[in-house]
């Protein structure tokens, strides 16, 4: 016991300063430690919530992208038949002019009638084909009216991945 009281005068001197001290620098600390930690957990969360939705855009571009092709290749098969009905169209109407033209050379009858019977026949083909290529190219202005929509559904996602990616830049500057 005697030594227990010594070791206790001799150590109570060295004590008291360490137990004044310790509690409010150690506090401030593990406060400016906990304070930076949530910070941290709050910029990880942040960061993995913009990942996932970059994520997703750049999914949705994709799948535009993929979309806009095919009303690329709507209006690029559209356009070709519109270009084969024209050229019809205008094959047609060589055709019957030559036939015409000829027609007014020929003193026979019965040649003349057969040649006013193909001309007939060719009229009612062009009455078709300008049909066809009205068709045509109703089909071309729908099938570019597709591409601009399909377009701007694209540069609207493209918009959201850049906003995205300068708010992200934004954050990382702070």
């Amino acid at each position: 016991m005697n030594r227990l009281v010594f070791l206790f005068l001799i150590a109570h001197p060295f004590c008291l300063p360490a137990f004044s001290q310790g509690p409010s620098n150690d506090s401030q600390t593990l406060q400016t430690v906990l304070k930076e930690i949530r910070q941290l957990r709050q910029d990880f969360k942040t960061a993995s919530i913009a990942i996932e939705r970059a994520q997703i855009l750049i999914h949705r571009l994709h799948e535009q992208d993929v979309a806009v092709g095919r009303a690329l290749q709507r209006l690029d098969d559209a356009r070709a038949k519109l270009a084969t009905a024209q050229t019809s169209r205008l094959n047609l109407v060589s055709r019957i002019k030559n036939i015409e033209d000829q027609q007014s050379g020929i003193s026979n009858p019965q040649e003349s009638k057969e040649m006013a019977d193909i001309v007939s026949q060719l009229k009612a083909k062009l009455a078709l084909s300008l049909t066809e290529e009205q068709e045509a190219q109703t089909r071309v202005t729908e099938c570019e009216e597709q591409v601009r929509t399909e377009q701007a559904k694209s540069g609207a996602l493209q918009d959201q991945l850049d906003q995205l990616d300068r708010s992200l830049n934004n954050s990382t500057a702070r």
